[in-house]
């Protein structure tokens, strides 16, 4: 092989490597802001959700009805943990019961912790 051949083989190979990285990159670097914006939302899901229970508790108090409201983190928390079912790629329906029942099975560990150390 002549050294003409080899730059061009090299250059090509060159070529192929960068715009693979690159290419891998990319991918890697959209999969990072959609996770991003997924929590940004499941936490604006909570907090929002935390200031309606708050309006209908006043409401309710308004209305000489006394109602317990979580603290926000159990909120937010719960927004957090079932906005991982919406991360899986693929799920079917036993699969999604069972991750349901998981994940709802640890937010109500935490709502109860949560609560404790807010009672202290």
């Amino acid at each position: 092989m002549d050294p003409t051949h080899a730059a061009l083989i090299g250059t090509a190979l060159g070529a192929v490597s960068g715009i693979a990285a690159t290419v891998w990159a990319t991918a890697l670097t959209k999969k990072s802001e959609e996770l991003k914006h997924l929590r940004e939302m499941a936490f604006q899901a909570g907090v929002k959700t935390w200031e309606v229970h708050m309006e209908s508790a006043k409401r309710s108090a308004d209305m000489g009805i006394t109602r317990g409201v979580d603290p926000i983190e159990c909120y937010i928390l719960n927004s957090m943990l079932f906005s991982e079912i919406i991360r899986k790629d693929k799920i079917c329906g036993s699969d999604l019961l069972s991750e349901w029942q998981r994940i709802s099975m640890m937010s109500k560990s935490l709502h109860e912790q949560i609560r404790k150390e807010a009672n202290k």
